[in-house]
């Protein structure tokens, strides 16, 4: 990767920006790992084995999974009984199916409760040449940057370098100058949120290692390399919010959420149409459609419903499903634009989570944004069931890509297949995105 996590507290750098051997080894004491998605409607766990010195590229293997459908908010309600039940019957439904409890738990945040911050510090060279030690003490004070008596710290990216005004240095090891600036982005999490996450789990007799920011676990799991190097925005719509992960020159640049998601569709429906919400959600999910196409006028949509119901034509659906679609995307632009961004330099649109599954949702996507838009599925899920390896498990399958990348691998067998594994060494990740060599390494990753 080109960009590497570090921690400061635990982690030591070697002068070519990897981790020592020690460290590998040590990372190694735990292989089996859970994550948890605590969404607004359904609790999804994932149980993965680490797969040390993996010569395919898949350095995580899916060995169990469970979700369960909510009923009430989880957001608000983390102490309720239904919430607990739910995240209770998600995780034993996965371990049943590995066989085993995992050492270590990480969850996911929602993106409601997230706060991205771009970061630029300083650090003065004299001359002498930027060392992995020049690094960390970036690292540090940006992270210092992020924790605050409200704002909880969870992860930080150092993007890109410049050393007296030379800006898109990514590798400045070794190099001189009088002034290093280092580019971070920070999210930082709620600790209330937090608070209310850990009172929940400790009534589920779970102890987090870790949290993990939601929408960057979605863009994880879906965007591919070259995505992320050209620009491109990742929409992770689920039940009650939306969030979005931007990239650019395989830098994560922004990532946070907005309040209205697939719920809100169902709630538009079942007002307009006077249909009860489990007759709306049937509707939009079997005729709904946020893009009308030919003929849409003349196809019937006939429900019964407790409330009586009505008859009205897909196009009419389609009425009442495109605003509230609009809307979401205006939203977003419009949080983009407030951090002095451009949603029109990010040219690629990646939609994945439970509401991308809406029927003509890239074609609206594709003429109010223009560029290319795409429905994103997990990438080299390996392991997991047909049945959960699609959009709504993004944010487990990104968490375990997150985890499984931040922990080394043992050096494997096979040289050549472990150098197109480890983005960390030199040769590969001082190489810009045109290179042939890291074009066929990336290739071979995503691929096989």
């Amino acid at each position: 990767r080109s960009i590497t996590t570090l921690n400061p507290e635990t982690d030591d750098i070697m002068k070519d920006g990897s981790l020592p051997s020690s460290r590998r080894s040590a990372a190694l004491e735990h292989s089996t790992i859970g994550v948890l998605d605590i969404g607004a409607s359904k609790i999804t766990c994932f149980i993965a084995e680490l797969v040390d010195g993996a010569i395919d590229g898949q350095d995580a293997e899916i060995i169990g999974v469970g979700h369960q459908g909510v009923s009430g908010p989880t957001t608000t309600g983390l102490t309720g009984q239904a919430a607990v039940a739910a995240i209770k019957d998600a995780v034993a439904k996965a371990q049943k199916m590995a066989g085993r409890e995992p050492s270590d738990w990480y969850v996911a945040v929602s993106g409601r409760h997230l706060v991205s911050r771009r970061i630029a510090v300083d650090l003065p060279l004299a001359d002498h040449p930027v060392t992995a030690e020049d690094l960390q003490d970036c690292y540090r004070q940006g992270r210092k940057l992020t924790e605050s008596e409200k704002l909880r710290s969870l992860h930080v990216w150092q993007s890109s370098y410049a050393i007296d005004g030379h800006e898109g240095i990514h590798n400045p090891l070794g190099l001189t100058g009088e002034m290093m600036t280092s580019y971070m982005l920070g999210i930082s999490a709620c600790k209330t949120a937090i608070a209310n996450l850990e009172n929940c789990l400790d009534h589920c007799h779970i102890k987090p290692k870790g949290y993990i920011a939601a929408p960057y676990a979605a863009s994880l799991a879906v965007l591919q390399e070259e995505e992320k190097s050209l620009g491109a925005i990742c929409l992770d719509i689920g039940a009650n919010l939306t969030g979005f992960t931007l990239y650019n020159d395989q830098s994560l640049v922004m990532s946070g959420a907005v309040a209205l998601g697939s719920d809100h569709i169902t709630r538009d429906i079942a007002k307009v149409c006077a249909y009860d919400l489990r007759s709306a959600e049937r509707a939009k999910t079997l005729f709904g459609t946020s893009f009308c196409a030919p003929g849409d006028e003349s196809r019937q949509v006939t429900l019964a419903s407790d409330g009586g119901g009505k008859q009205l034509s897909v196009a009419e659906l389609a009425g009442v499903i495109g605003p509230r679609m609009e809307e979401i995307l205006h939203l977003v632009s419009r949080k983009i634009r407030e951090a002095g961004l451009s949603p029109e330099q990010f040219n690629r649109i990646v939609l994945t989570g439970g509401g991308s599954q809406l029927q003509g949702l890239s074609e609206l996507v594709e003429t109010m944004h223009g560029g290319h838009v795409r429905i994103g599925r997990p990438l080299n899920l390996f392991g997991a069931p047909e049945a959960v390896s699609g959009t709504p498990f993004s944010v487990c399958a990104g968490m375990i890509r997150h985890v499984a990348a931040e922990r080394q691998s043992r050096p494997s067998l096979f040289p050549a297949f472990n150098r197109l594994r480890d983005a960390n060494i030199p040769h590969l990740a001082g190489l810009n995105g045109s290179n042939p060599l890291r074009k066929a390494a990336i290739w071979l990753r995503e691929h096989f």
